[in-house]
Protein backbone atom coordinates (compact mmCIF):
# COMPACT_ATOMS: atom_id res chain seq x y z
CA UNK A 1 0.00 0.00 0.00
CA UNK A 2 0.91 3.50 -0.49
CA UNK A 3 1.18 6.10 2.39
CA UNK A 4 -2.95 7.73 0.97
CA UNK A 5 -3.88 3.86 0.75
CA UNK A 6 -2.84 3.33 3.86
CA UNK A 7 -4.04 6.20 5.37
CA UNK A 8 -7.61 5.69 3.83
CA UNK A 9 -7.44 2.17 5.25
CA UNK A 10 -7.04 3.75 8.74
CA UNK A 11 -9.60 6.21 8.16
CA UNK A 12 -12.28 3.38 7.34
CA UNK A 13 -10.93 1.09 10.06
CA UNK A 14 -11.70 3.94 12.88
CA UNK A 15 -14.23 4.88 11.16
CA UNK A 16 -16.36 1.34 10.70
CA UNK A 17 -13.37 -1.78 11.82
CA UNK A 18 -13.86 -4.07 14.74
CA UNK A 19 -10.20 -4.78 16.39
CA UNK A 20 -9.96 -7.64 19.47
CA UNK A 21 -8.36 -10.49 20.59
CA UNK A 22 -11.00 -13.68 19.75
CA UNK A 23 -8.96 -14.95 21.17
CA UNK A 24 -6.19 -14.17 18.76
CA UNK A 25 -5.84 -10.65 16.58
CA UNK A 26 -9.19 -10.04 14.57
CA UNK A 27 -9.92 -7.42 12.61
CA UNK A 28 -13.66 -7.28 11.21
CA UNK A 29 -15.59 -5.12 8.51
CA UNK A 30 -19.50 -5.58 8.18
CA UNK A 31 -21.25 -3.04 5.24
CA UNK A 32 -24.52 -3.03 3.52
CA UNK A 33 -22.56 -2.49 -0.29
CA UNK A 34 -20.12 -5.29 -0.82
CA UNK A 35 -17.67 -2.84 -3.52
CA UNK A 36 -15.71 -1.03 -0.22
CA UNK A 37 -14.97 -4.77 0.91
CA UNK A 38 -13.96 -5.25 -1.86
CA UNK A 39 -11.55 -3.02 -2.34
CA UNK A 40 -9.93 -3.44 0.75
CA UNK A 41 -9.44 -7.23 -0.23
CA UNK A 42 -7.60 -5.50 -3.03
CA UNK A 43 -5.60 -3.34 -0.63
CA UNK A 44 -4.77 -6.61 2.18
CA UNK A 45 -5.36 -10.30 0.73
CA UNK A 46 -5.87 -13.14 3.05
CA UNK A 47 -9.37 -11.99 4.34
CA UNK A 48 -12.39 -14.48 5.16
CA UNK A 49 -15.54 -12.59 3.39
CA UNK A 50 -19.19 -13.46 3.63
CA UNK A 51 -22.66 -12.40 3.86
CA UNK A 52 -25.08 -13.02 6.21
CA UNK A 53 -28.55 -11.62 7.57
CA UNK A 54 -27.54 -9.42 10.58
CA UNK A 55 -30.28 -9.19 13.09
CA UNK A 56 -28.94 -5.82 14.14
CA UNK A 57 -30.08 -4.09 10.81
CA UNK A 58 -33.75 -4.90 9.14
CA UNK A 59 -35.19 -7.96 8.61
CA UNK A 60 -34.27 -9.53 5.02
CA UNK A 61 -31.14 -7.17 4.65
CA UNK A 62 -27.90 -8.83 3.35
CA UNK A 63 -24.72 -7.52 5.65
CA UNK A 64 -20.93 -8.11 4.09
CA UNK A 65 -18.71 -9.20 6.30
CA UNK A 66 -14.83 -8.69 5.89
CA UNK A 67 -12.28 -10.61 8.35
CA UNK A 68 -8.59 -10.87 8.91
CA UNK A 69 -7.38 -13.42 11.44
CA UNK A 70 -4.16 -14.10 13.23
CA UNK A 71 -0.89 -12.96 11.20
CA UNK A 72 -3.09 -11.70 8.51
CA UNK A 73 -4.31 -9.21 10.86
CA UNK A 74 -1.14 -7.73 11.43
CA UNK A 75 -0.39 -6.10 9.14
CA UNK A 76 -3.43 -4.04 9.07
CA UNK A 77 -2.60 -3.36 12.76
CA UNK A 78 0.49 -2.12 11.69
CA UNK A 79 -0.80 0.49 9.31
CA UNK A 80 -3.74 1.81 12.18
CA UNK A 81 -0.40 2.03 14.02
CA UNK A 82 1.63 4.52 11.70
CA UNK A 83 -1.72 6.62 11.09
CA UNK A 84 -4.34 6.00 13.90
CA UNK A 85 -6.38 9.72 14.42
CA UNK A 86 -8.23 9.05 17.26
CA UNK A 87 -7.09 8.16 20.98
CA UNK A 88 -10.15 5.71 21.50
CA UNK A 89 -8.24 3.28 18.70
CA UNK A 90 -5.03 4.34 19.67
CA UNK A 91 -5.63 2.72 23.27
CA UNK A 92 -6.60 -0.08 21.60
CA UNK A 93 -3.56 -0.75 19.46
CA UNK A 94 -1.10 0.12 22.05
CA UNK A 95 -3.13 -2.49 24.61
CA UNK A 96 -2.78 -5.17 22.16
CA UNK A 97 0.95 -4.32 20.68
CA UNK A 98 1.74 -3.84 24.52
CA UNK A 99 5.28 -3.34 23.65
CA UNK A 100 4.81 -0.61 21.47
CA UNK A 101 3.69 3.13 21.79
CA UNK A 102 1.51 4.33 19.47
CA UNK A 103 0.77 8.09 19.29
CA UNK A 104 -2.60 9.87 17.96
CA UNK A 105 -1.53 11.53 14.09
CA UNK A 106 -3.26 14.71 12.74
CA UNK A 107 -5.81 13.32 10.17
CA UNK A 108 -5.40 13.59 6.38
CA UNK A 109 -7.81 14.37 3.57
CA UNK A 110 -7.65 10.50 2.90
CA UNK A 111 -8.22 9.16 6.20
CA UNK A 112 -11.00 11.47 6.19
CA UNK A 113 -12.28 9.80 3.21
CA UNK A 114 -11.86 6.21 4.15
CA UNK A 115 -13.34 7.42 7.77
CA UNK A 116 -16.17 8.95 5.57
CA UNK A 117 -16.65 5.83 3.36
CA UNK A 118 -17.08 3.87 6.75
CA UNK A 119 -19.47 6.05 8.92
CA UNK A 120 -20.47 9.23 6.97
CA UNK A 121 -23.72 10.15 5.20
CA UNK A 122 -25.15 13.46 3.66
CA UNK A 123 -28.44 14.96 3.12
CA UNK A 124 -29.80 17.80 0.48
CA UNK A 125 -29.00 20.98 2.68
CA UNK A 126 -26.63 20.00 1.42
CA UNK A 127 -25.02 18.66 4.35
CA UNK A 128 -21.99 15.98 5.45
CA UNK A 129 -22.28 14.19 8.60
CA UNK A 130 -20.17 11.44 10.48
CA UNK A 131 -21.81 9.62 13.59
CA UNK A 132 -19.54 7.95 16.29
CA UNK A 133 -19.98 6.62 19.92
CA UNK A 134 -16.77 8.70 20.70
CA UNK A 135 -16.81 12.49 20.57
CA UNK A 136 -12.61 12.85 20.70
CA UNK A 137 -11.88 12.01 16.75
CA UNK A 138 -14.82 13.89 15.75
CA UNK A 139 -13.71 17.05 17.56
CA UNK A 140 -10.39 16.29 15.75
CA UNK A 141 -12.21 15.99 12.31
CA UNK A 142 -13.92 19.68 13.26
CA UNK A 143 -10.44 21.21 14.04
CA UNK A 144 -9.24 20.08 10.81
CA UNK A 145 -11.76 20.24 8.67
CA UNK A 146 -14.64 22.80 10.02
CA UNK A 147 -18.03 22.44 10.97
CA UNK A 148 -19.85 21.34 14.30
CA UNK A 149 -20.35 18.57 16.82
CA UNK A 150 -23.61 17.52 18.16
CA UNK A 151 -24.84 15.26 20.84
CA UNK A 152 -27.62 12.58 19.48
CA UNK A 153 -28.85 10.37 21.84
CA UNK A 154 -26.28 7.95 23.18
CA UNK A 155 -24.26 9.46 20.30
CA UNK A 156 -22.46 12.04 18.18
CA UNK A 157 -22.31 13.54 14.90
CA UNK A 158 -20.16 15.90 12.92
CA UNK A 159 -21.65 18.23 10.59
CA UNK A 160 -20.84 20.18 7.63
CA UNK A 161 -22.92 22.38 5.69
CA UNK A 162 -23.75 24.50 2.64
CA UNK A 163 -20.42 25.06 0.13
CA UNK A 164 -18.09 24.62 2.95
CA UNK A 165 -19.73 20.82 2.55
CA UNK A 166 -19.67 20.82 -1.38
CA UNK A 167 -15.78 22.00 -1.42
CA UNK A 168 -15.27 18.92 0.99
CA UNK A 169 -17.26 16.31 -0.95
CA UNK A 170 -15.08 17.57 -4.30
CA UNK A 171 -12.38 16.78 -2.26
CA UNK A 172 -13.71 13.22 -0.40
CA UNK A 173 -15.27 11.93 -3.73
CA UNK A 174 -12.38 10.92 -5.79
CA UNK A 175 -10.28 9.67 -3.21
CA UNK A 176 -13.58 7.23 -2.37
CA UNK A 177 -13.89 3.65 -2.40
CA UNK A 178 -17.36 3.19 -1.39
CA UNK A 179 -19.30 3.74 -5.48
CA UNK A 180 -22.88 3.42 -3.92
CA UNK A 181 -22.28 6.17 -1.10
CA UNK A 182 -20.34 8.62 -3.65
CA UNK A 183 -22.61 8.30 -6.45
CA UNK A 184 -25.97 8.97 -3.92
CA UNK A 185 -23.62 11.91 -2.25
CA UNK A 186 -23.45 13.65 -5.11
CA UNK A 187 -27.08 13.37 -6.70
CA UNK A 188 -27.95 14.90 -3.36
CA UNK A 189 -25.34 17.81 -4.01
CA UNK A 190 -26.48 18.74 -7.79
CA UNK A 191 -27.62 22.13 -8.37
CA UNK A 192 -29.11 24.34 -6.01
CA UNK A 193 -31.10 21.79 -2.82
CA UNK A 194 -34.95 22.45 -2.39
CA UNK A 195 -32.63 24.11 0.53
CA UNK A 196 -30.38 26.39 -0.83
CA UNK A 197 -33.51 27.43 -3.07
CA UNK A 198 -36.22 28.45 -0.33
CA UNK A 199 -32.99 29.66 2.02
CA UNK A 200 -34.46 33.59 1.84
CA UNK A 201 -38.37 32.41 2.49
CA UNK A 202 -37.23 30.54 5.08
CA UNK A 203 -35.21 33.66 6.54
CA UNK A 204 -37.92 35.54 6.27
CA UNK A 205 -40.23 33.11 7.94
CA UNK A 206 -37.96 32.48 10.64
CA UNK A 207 -37.33 36.09 11.03
CA UNK A 208 -40.82 36.83 11.01
CA UNK A 209 -42.06 34.22 13.92
CA UNK A 210 -38.91 35.30 15.71
CA UNK A 211 -39.98 38.79 16.11
CA UNK A 212 -43.63 37.65 16.97
CA UNK A 213 -41.75 35.45 20.28
CA UNK A 214 -40.07 38.66 21.12
CA UNK A 215 -43.01 41.15 21.22
CA UNK A 216 -44.77 37.97 23.21
CA UNK A 217 -42.17 38.37 25.84
CA UNK A 218 -42.21 41.83 26.05
CA UNK A 219 -45.89 41.79 26.62
CA UNK A 220 -45.37 39.09 29.69
CA UNK A 221 -42.55 41.39 31.25
CA UNK A 222 -44.73 44.77 30.78
CA UNK A 223 -47.91 42.44 32.10
CA UNK A 224 -47.23 39.48 34.35
CA UNK A 225 -51.13 39.28 35.47
CA UNK A 226 -51.49 37.88 31.59
CA UNK A 227 -49.32 34.67 32.54
CA UNK A 228 -51.56 34.41 35.62
CA UNK A 229 -54.92 34.75 33.78
CA UNK A 230 -53.28 32.73 30.64
CA UNK A 231 -52.03 29.62 32.64
CA UNK A 232 -55.92 29.91 35.00
CA UNK A 233 -57.43 29.38 31.79
CA UNK A 234 -55.72 26.60 30.65
CA UNK A 235 -56.22 25.38 34.28
CA UNK A 236 -60.02 25.50 33.50
CA UNK A 237 -59.90 23.84 30.40
CA UNK A 238 -58.03 20.88 31.91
Amino acid sequence: MNEQEEQWLTGFTEGDGSIGLWPRLRIAYSQKEHEVLNYIQRLASNGNFYKTNNRGFAHGNVIYRLEYNGRNAAPILATVARNVVSSHTCERVNTILKTLKVAVHEPTIDWLAGFFDADGGSDDAPSLYIGQKEREVLETVKRKFGGAVYIQKNSFRWYLYGNNARTLLLELAPRSHNPPKTRHTLELFEGPTHHETHKEERHTYYKKNYELVKAYQALLREHPEVVVEHQGHHEQKA
